[in-house]
């Protein structure tokens, strides 16, 4: 399986690295199961981004990213994909800068998520 994190800022998705396979799972209400027209998950869990390039470029881009210090009010419309199919999509938030070392990871939080599948 192929999953991807993309982000949606002015119409443009803009994809992230990630680890592998994203650790999504989501609290479901039984309205959400029985009533097909409201599957709405409440949210996902937290997880690490690497800190790559690519992922520091979109965080500082995106989340004014200043080394430990970033906007916490931020969010930001994101997708995620198992195979090129839309899985959830909702909003991102960035918890936290990691920094060990030299190397930086992004701790990441999706709410208000739709459960597409």
């Amino acid at each position: 399986m192929q999953t991807q994190l993309l982000l949606q800022k002015e119409g443009v998705f803009y994809d992230l690295d990630l680890y592998e396979e994203i650790p999504v799972t989501a609290n479901l209400s039984i309205n959400s199961i029985t009533e097909l027209q409201e599957r709405n998950a409440g949210f996902s869990n937290t997880f690490t981004l690497p800190g790559t390039k690519k992922n520091k470029e979109r965080f500082n881009s995106f989340f004014d990213v200043n080394g430990v210090d970033f906007d916490p009010l931020t969010r930001i419309n994101c997708v995620i994909q198992n195979d090129g199919n839309d899985i959830f999509k909702g909003t991102m938030r960035l918890n936290s800068v990691i920094n060990t070392g030299d190397y930086q990871e992004f701790e990441v939080y999706i709410v208000n998520t739709h459960f597409l599948a």
